[in-house]
């Protein structure tokens, strides 16, 4: 199987560098459906993994 790596960046129109983790997560979740629908239509199967550049860089929250 193929290996494509894509990255997901954020334009917020107030330039900031963070957002809501709820709207975050929401908007993954259309574009991870999103795919698995486009897959499902061309009858290709697809794995998506979630990696971080680094230890520091996944799932950081503040409360």
């Amino acid at each position: 199987m193929e290996t494509i790596n894509f990255n997901v960046h954020y334009y917020l129109s107030d330039n900031s560098h963070s957002m809501e983790a709820y709207t975050r997560n929401r908007l993954e979740k259309y574009l991870l459906n999103a795919i698995n629908e486009i897959a499902k239509e061309n009858n290709v199967e697809v794995i998506i993994k979630s990696t971080a550049k680094n230890k520091a860089d996944y799932g950081i929250y503040s409360i």
